[in-house]
């Protein structure tokens, strides 16, 4: 039921439209606030939508994907990847576009949501084509994961030192073998 209670509120609305399905909100709501009476694009309803069918596609496949974390994977792919074009619909405030274009407007959510696609189809294809499946491997793409999530700089700074400490150890463990 994500974003219901943001179209309940009149929060983390669209541009105005012309499009039959337009909204109008209250005037006293944030949306009512910035653009008046227009119809405005029920950006809240989309992502609602594309919530809801991702779930039922993630639902469909929980059990025809046999390696554990690919689902996971697929689903913030896809999630990722829609993302993109339901933020094109969604207003933000200026400090949140980092490009513009004419009418096309990249946003620092559209850029982290491509970041996020990349960053899962690895993920997937590391798992799917891993010889020697173990859970170490999720364990460590996981921490990964998690240290970008958090943001700021000590949450990536975690995560790259995780990186460069997992590689360097490898490294030396198999130096120290010989292999």
């Amino acid at each position: 039921f994500g974003r219901v209670g943001c179209y309940l509120n009149g929060c983390c609305y669209g541009h105005p439209t012309d499009l039959p399905w337009g909204v109008t909100f209250h005037p006293d709501s944030f949306a009512g606030l910035e653009f008046g009476n227009a119809t405005i694009h029920p950006s809240q309803l989309y992502f609602a939508l594309a919530g809801l069918v991702l779930f039922a596609l993630t639902w469909f496949l929980r059990t025809r994907v046999a390696v554990p974390g690919v689902l996971f994977w697929t689903f913030l792919l896809l999630f990722a990847v829609a993302r993109v074009p339901l933020d094109a619909t969604r207003t933000y405030e200026a400090e949140a576009v980092l490009l513009r274009a004419g009418d096309l407007a990249v946003t620092e959510s559209q850029v982290m949501s491509l970041a996020i696609a990349l960053f899962s189809l690895i993920g997937a294809i590391w798992l799917l084509y891993l010889l020697d499946y173990n859970l170490s491997v999720v364990v460590f793409v996981g921490i990964i994961a998690l240290g970008f999530g958090i943001g700021g700089w000590l949450g990536p700074f975690g995560a790259l030192l995780h990186m460069l400490n997992h590689a360097v150890t490898k490294a030396l463990m198999f130096f120290a073998a010989g292999s």
